[in-house]
């Protein structure tokens, strides 16, 4: 029996598909140098949603948007990734900053219904940056978690009366504020949601500015109704009742039904 050989277009077809994929691969996924001060652009597309990644070694502590209004910015629990999407045409031209343990970066949000989606853009970093920075000792640590444990922030501030509907896998484990920011905790194990404002028309919703605190993801800003989303559930939180009140848990709100 002689041996197969292939005809000499499909040859040519399989080298054409394969250089299509290699190509297709470079427009989906990036990699960029990271440069401080420098202005990142983004263009997202209604319908992807697009993975930020930073160093494996650095983790997110501050995320703020000039508008968030049609835009849906979500960081992982290692907080080392930052999920990125606009929600429809509504998202506006705005900016994001993020600042992590270690660096700060700035972007330029921008909506496209034409652009080649980005999938994953991801960071390379200068040889004089690539070692991460010496883990403080457990001292630091421990009086940097001191100052933002919820014990010392005054009990007569602390409004625990919060009430949560909705998909109930969503639900913060704790949710609280004190009349400056909204306290949100969700175990270790558990993948964060996309944390939301209602915008002033009350159709449509933004990401908020939050920090990470120790175990808490703190809101920045006075906030009467919080929107939780991770794809198409959705939990709303309330705060309404008087200062003192227990913590607000799923097993309470249930209870409370």
């Amino acid at each position: 029996m002689r041996p197969f050989t292939a005809p000499g277009w499909t040859l040519a077809a399989l080298a054409a598909l394969t250089a299509t994929v290699a190509q297709a691969r470079e427009e989906h996924v990036t990699t960029r140098t990271y440069v401080a001060d420098r202005v990142e652009r983004f263009v997202g597309r209604p319908g992807f949603q697009s993975t930020i990644a930073f160093a494996p070694a650095e983790r997110i502590e501050n995320i703020a948007v000039g508008d968030g209004s049609g835009w849906q910015i979500t960081p992982n629990r290692a907080a080392n990734l930052l999920f990125v999407k606009p929600t429809g045409s509504s998202a506006r031209l705005t900016n994001m900053t993020v600042v992590t343990d270690r660096r700060t970066y700035l972007f330029e949000l921008r909506n496209d219904p034409r652009a080649v989606p980005a999938y994953l853009i991801r960071f390379s970093y200068p040889a004089a940056e690539a070692e991460p920075s010496p883990a403080p000792a457990p001292a630091v640590i421990a009086a940097a978690e001191t100052v933002v444990a919820p014990s010392a922030l005054p009990l007569d501030r602390m409004n625990f009366g919060w009430t949560m509907r909705g998909e109930k896998r969503l639900f913060p484990d704790r949710v609280f504020d004190d009349g400056e920011a909204v306290y949100l905790a969700w175990s270790p194990d558990r993948a964060l949601p996309a944390i939301l404002a209602p915008a002033p028309d009350g159709r449509s919703e933004g990401p908020v500015n939050f920090t990470a605190r120790g175990q808490f993801l703190v809101v920045e800003g006075r906030h009467a109704r919080l929107v939780l989303r991770s794809g198409r559930d959705m939990a709303v939180l309330e705060g309404a009742a008087a200062p003192g009140e227990p913590p607000a848990t799923p097993a309470r709100v249930a209870a409370a039904r």
